[in-house]
């Protein structure tokens, strides 16, 4: 997969979403076990100097101020990109150039985020299902 397209095609074909076409993102629910599920976002981003990203993001919740250096430590060891605030949420989230981007990217991506987040959920926020 080297376009969106091509990204979007692959996701329509392999998983259970919702799209926001205005958006360009998908929303995708992951079971995780447990009876539990996990959000998980797929968007189109472009950064400053105009190159094309797939992001892949899954919220967290609200985590309280006095845990946030704690969740940011637990963060070191994981192999995601990083953690973001959208509104009042902290999401996990990883990005990979939509150029270089394949099948086999795109659902590592897609499994490791929802596993993170939901065991950092689980922890922080007391695991209510998103």
């Amino acid at each position: 997969m080297a376009t969106w397209k091509q990204v979007r095609d692959y996701v329509e074909s392999n998983y259970k979403y919702d799209y926001d076409e205005e958006g360009d993102f998908f929303k995708l629910i992951f079971d995780v076990g447990d009876d539990r599920t996990q959000v998980v976002f797929i968007q189109r981003l472009k950064n400053q100097k105009g190159t094309s990203w797939v992001e892949v993001s899954s919220p967290i919740g609200e985590i309280d101020k006095a845990d946030i250096f704690d969740f940011l430590e637990e963060l070191e060891d994981t192999v995601c990109g990083g953690a973001i605030k959208r509104g009042d949420y902290i999401f996990i989230r990883n990005a990979i150039l939509l150029d270089s981007i394949d099948s086999d990217s795109l659902d590592s991506a897609l499994a490791k985020i929802a596993s993170i987040a939901d065991d950092l959920e689980n922890k922080y926020v007391g695991g209510d299902d998103n």
